[in-house]
């Protein structure tokens, strides 16, 4: 039991250090060249990958809420849309 208890903060350690030291792979076949280009960057800087990811989400939201601010108003004739 000792033996375990001991052991087993070594093994903790080792895979934190295997964790940090090894590469992410992709788990799907790359198949374009944007997709590989992302995973490059992401793999090599991954403040990069994250903040492309953030400003696509931000470009994303942005068109959401001019969608939403366009049919919300009070100037959006739903009776006519539902007729064309």
């Amino acid at each position: 039991m000792i033996l375990f208890i001991f052991s087993w903060g070594w093994v903790t350690v080792g895979y934190i250090a295997a964790a940090l030291l090894m590469k992410p792979e992709p788990i799907i076949p790359l198949e374009t060249d944007d997709d590989v280009d992302f995973y490059n960057s992401y793999a090599t800087s991954r403040k990069a990958a994250l903040h492309r990811i953030k400003r696509t989400y931000d470009n994303l939201e942005r068109r959401i809420q001019r969608m939403e601010s366009v049919v919300t108003s009070r100037d959006y004739n739903w009776e006519r849309r539902m007729k064309e």
